[in-house]
């Protein structure tokens, strides 16, 4: 049977536990509509868009790298896009008599990238790493900061803010830091409880 208080501190365990899926699902890709035409890679349209169980990212053949400002790989994402469509050829016993691959000359897809607040550019590469297309990112960066380097001492231009990720954490830790808190606690309640008990 359970007290009024345990049934608090379970409503409390439960609530700690789900501030971080708040801010976990909060994340933003680049949705970026990519087309081919005879191996030449361009875009048609490029928007920020918040995530949704729509968003997959799939590991594929091409490459898309966010640079920031610094020149630093802030993410990696794989994702596939080719022409090539597979065919086959069944008889009627439903055995493979013929088969193959057509590669199409033109073809179009959406990926999505996981947006940075810093990023300055996506650089797409192909399956042999051959860079394909650059695409300027300025118009969605919040943070340009670029760090100078003098003397071996970093000056920045501005404080950075703080970002969703470094946001994230601190929520974690502050909630498995209350819970375990609050879960040492009930065990000496429950523990001094039972000991004036007997």
């Amino acid at each position: 049977m359970y007290t009024n208080g345990g049934v608090i501190l379970r409503y409390i365990i439960l609530f700690l536990l789900l501030i971080p899926l708040a801010f976990a699902t909060s994340n933003h890709y680049y949705e970026l509509h990519l087309y081919s035409i005879n191996d030449t890679v361009s875009y048609t349209t490029l928007q920020v868009v918040p995530y949704s169980a729509n968003i997959h990212l799939d590991p594929g053949n091409f490459i898309a790298e966010v640079i920031s400002y610094d020149n630093e790989v802030l993410d990696v994402v794989t994702f596939p896009f080719s022409g090539e469509i597979y065919w086959d050829t069944w008889d009627y016993e439903g055995n493979i008599i013929d088969g193959g691959t057509i590669i199409e000359n033109t073809f179009d897809d959406i990926i999505y990238v996981p947006y940075y607040d810093n990023a300055k550019e996506i650089i797409i590469y192909n399956e042999i790493f051959d860079e394909k297309l650059t695409i300027n990112l300025g118009n969605f960066a919040k943070d340009k900061t670029v760090k100078k380097v003098e003397k071996k001492e970093v000056i920045q231009k501005s404080t950075e803010p703080v970002t969703k990720k470094s946001m994230l954490k601190l929520v974690v830790v502050i909630a498995l830091i209350s819970v375990v808190v609050i879960v040492i606690l009930y065990l000496l309640l429950s523990f001094k409880k039972r000991n004036t008990t007997q």
